[in-house]
């Protein structure tokens, strides 16, 4: 129990152009000041702020930010009173104590829907969507809240989690009975084919 809405920042580390020709996911560069604005923009809601683990190393890169700019970077978030540094370890707990989710990382789009909680996604154009993503990843976007500027990361935060109006909601539905085929059953599923196969040989 706790009285504020608690949503997860997990911002991707591709922000190299070398890097990004092969995947192009991550906005941080766009929105890294402004994920330092939330926690004072939103008082009453506590942020968690979980950013890929190559992402700090990828910034400290003397042809990125360098290690001092990287490293006052991360020490301003950790200052911030309702925003929460975490740092590696297991997510399930987090994404399970989480209202919503804003991220780029590629591996949470099927991950959090399990949570049956809305997540944005955060994009620089719809085009990336079928660049970047097999059909059920893009299916699943589709469906999801998709930010391509401050005012829709906004817009989710506050139509969204704070006065609870996820109106994606059903359509999410539909996406989750493709995804969570067989959940929580699907390695017992597995087994069971992989038996049968046994037995026909």
């Amino acid at each position: 129990p706790r009285n504020r809405k608690r949503i997860i920042i997990a911002p991707h580390h591709t922000i190299m152009q070398s890097t990004r020709k092969a995947l192009a996911l991550s906005n941080f560069m766009r929105f890294a000041d402004f994920f330092k604005k939330l926690p004072s923009l939103y008082p009453d809601v506590e942020f968690i702020f979980r950013p890929h683990p190559l992402l700090y190393p990828t910034l400290a890169r003397k042809d990125v930010w360098g290690k001092e700019k990287t490293d006052k970077y991360f020490e301003d978030i950790q200052s911030l009173s309702n925003m929460i540094w975490q740092d590696g370890g297991d997510y399930f707990e987090t994404f399970a104590n989480s209202d919503g989710m804003i991220h780029d990382c590629g591996s949470f789009v099927s991950e959090y829907v399990y949570t049956r909680k809305p997540m944005c996604f955060m994009l620089d154009r719809e085009e990336s969507i079928d660049y970047n993503f097999a059909k059920n990843g893009a299916d699943t976007l589709r469906n999801s809240y998709l930010a391509y500027s401050e005012d829709d990361i906004r817009h989710f935060i506050e139509e969204v989690i704070i006065k609870e109006n996820d109106y994606k909601a059903e359509q999410m539905a539909s996406v989750r009975e493709q995804l969570m085929l067989n959940y929580p059953y699907a390695t017992d599923f597995v087994m069971q084919h992989l038996k049968s196969c046994f037995q026909i040989c």
